[in-house]
């Protein structure tokens, strides 16, 4: 506004002084001066689009490379890229008189939060160059435990410790192709006999090689040995607390486009390496062969704007190779979840149907889980959520198999931090499982938090149809979790967990104390 002010101020002197002298001189110079104008005008109307439409390509371009890679980044970054996209709507309908020096401020700050989650979710700032530069990261996290599981309060507690390193590196030899290696030192402090032993220890975690745009834009493929997390990771995750983790051998072929993400696997699970020492009494875990084989695909649809869909049909079977002959079992897991936030309030539905046989038995389960929540901005008390979770069993006069198989959840993720539901059917006794459970999280300040949990589990059918066992009680349990983060590279956690047994667990466990558990952990990542 100032410069046109300017300009018309000088058309007025001008035509003053011009007047006298000659009026047909005056009409020429005003008539230039009035297109000079009219060129100003548009040549910034043409900068501020061009402007919109480099920063809406640079948001679509920060939400498909976050879509499309670290699942961590992509939650964290939510919240940002929706601010992302109102700066991006203000800009759009801007006017050369916009306060734009604000918008650029606000842009800043984002930014800045951006590059804040990034940091925190250990994920480097920029990518791999083509050529055979190497992107490095690793990992070192130390947990001590002491483990009081048993409810025998009068046994002395099992105490260990337990450590990870990891180191990885991704190279980008040519453009459209990446190798990725990670290799792992999973151990329990003191339990080697000698150094030689160590080796033992020492695998392969992830190893593949991806290749981008395969014959048409939207579709690449990764083949080796890697980590599936999807949606909740209640049927598929990456089971990060277990000091091992969980990965899969085989070949994924992505088609991702704006409105559709769909993997297609062909797995087999990877035999772990080293476990930590076993706490439960109720058996051992299930043990498969080299014929577990996994099939399907996972897809994540987009067509309701907020309203993200995960849809998956995944079949699994276990293959004797003593007896080739032989299925143990095979069946087909079909499920959706539905994920979302409106405001304050956040919320997720997932329901899944199993169908099949299960050693000669048809197989019919199902699993379903509720999640409600609400966030408080500027409170100490910064969430707190109700949950239902239901695992289907199988009654003890049924003739077909009802309990729904879980074999690669993250089942500490939701069945207590105490870790007594996470060898599915063994630890429910083949009744199934249902938990309601209510979470509160305090916020202390930017870098500590708290999470307290508190839990009601019991069987979905009675254990036997004779007493004291024809109850579905298994008990309560409390967990409280605090973490601080130092820096964006190194920070700490520790945990509380108490349960209080049951009828169920008592006479299984052959005790009746309250069960106690507690952790210390300590983590760098880089």
């Amino acid at each position: 506004m100032k410069r046109i002010q300017i300009l018309l101020y000088a058309i007025f002197v001008l035509t003053t002084k011009s007047f006298s002298q000659d009026f047909k001189k005056v009409i020429e110079i005003v008539g230039g001066m009035e297109a000079s104008l009219k060129k100003m005008i548009a040549n910034e109307e043409q900068s501020r689009r061009a402007g919109d439409d480099s920063l809406k390509a640079d948001i679509a371009a920060l939400k498909k490379t976050l879509s499309s890679g670290n699942n961590e980044v992509a939650a964290n970054a939510k919240s940002v890229l929706e601010r992302l996209e109102k700066l991006e709507t203000s800009a759009d309908s801007a006017r050369p008189n916009s306060n734009v020096s604000e918008m650029a401020r606000q842009l800043n700050q984002l930014i800045g939060e951006l590059k804040k989650v990034i940091a925190q979710s250990a994920m480097p700032y920029s990518g791999i160059k083509d050529g055979k530069q190497a992107q490095w990261s690793g990992e070192a996290r130390f947990r001590s435990e002491v483990d009081g599981r048993d409810f025998k309060l009068n046994t002395p507690m099992n105490t260990y410790t337990l450590s990870r390193i990891r180191l990885g590196a991704e190279v980008k030899p040519v453009d459209r192709v990446t190798v990725k290696i990670t290799i792992q030192d999973s151990r329990t402090f003191g339990q080697e006999a000698s150094t030689i032993a160590n080796s033992a220890n020492i695998d392969l975690y992830e190893g593949y090689v991806k290749i981008d745009s395969l014959f048409r834009d939207d579709v690449s493929i990764k083949l080796g040995r890697m980590v599936l997390a999807y949606g909740n990771e209640r049927i598929l995750g990456g089971l990060g607390w277990q000091n091992y983790g969980r990965v899969f051998d085989g070949l994924l072929v992505r088609h991702a486009c704006e409105k559709m993400m769909i993997d297609f696997l062909a797995m087999n699970i990877v035999d772990v390496n080293t476990a930590p020492p076993s706490v439960n009494a109720t058996g051992t875990a299930y043990k498969y062969d080299n014929g577990v084989a996994l099939y399907g695909f996972y897809s994540t649809i987009k067509f309701i704007e907020n309203l993200p869909f995960d849809f998956y049909v995944l079949h699994e079977r276990n293959q004797n190779y003593s007896k080739p002959d032989t299925i143990d079992y095979g069946f087909t897991t079909i499920g959706g979840l539905v994920k979302g936030k409106m405001n304050a309030i956040s919320y997720d539905v997932e329901a899944a149907y199993q169908l099949g046989s299960n050693k000669g038995v048809d197989v019919s389960a199902y699993t379903a889980a509720a999640m409600v929540g609400y966030s408080m901005q500027g409170s100490t008390l910064s969430m707190v959520s109700a949950h239902a979770d239901i695992i289907s069993g199988t009654s003890p006069t049924g003739k077909e198999y009802n309990t729904f198989t879980v074999n690669y959840s993250t089942a500490h993720k939701f069945y207590g931090y105490m870790d007594y539901f996470i060898n599915f059917p063994v630890q429910t006794f083949n009744r199934g499982l249902m938990d309601l459970y209510v979470r509160a999280g305090i916020t202390w300040n930017d870098n500590a938090k708290t999470q307290v949990t508190a839990h009601n589990f019991t069987t979905m059918e009675d254990f036997s149809a004779t007493a004291p066992l024809n109850k579905k009680d298994l008990g309560q349990e409390v967990d409280l979790v605090t973490n601080y983060k130092y820096n964006k590279v190194f920070g700490f956690e520790c945990g509380v967990g108490a349960f209080i047994p049951n009828t169920l667990i008592r006479t299984s466990f052959g005790g009746s104390d309250i069960g106690v558990w507690s952790y210390f952990t300590t983590q760098v990542n880089f």
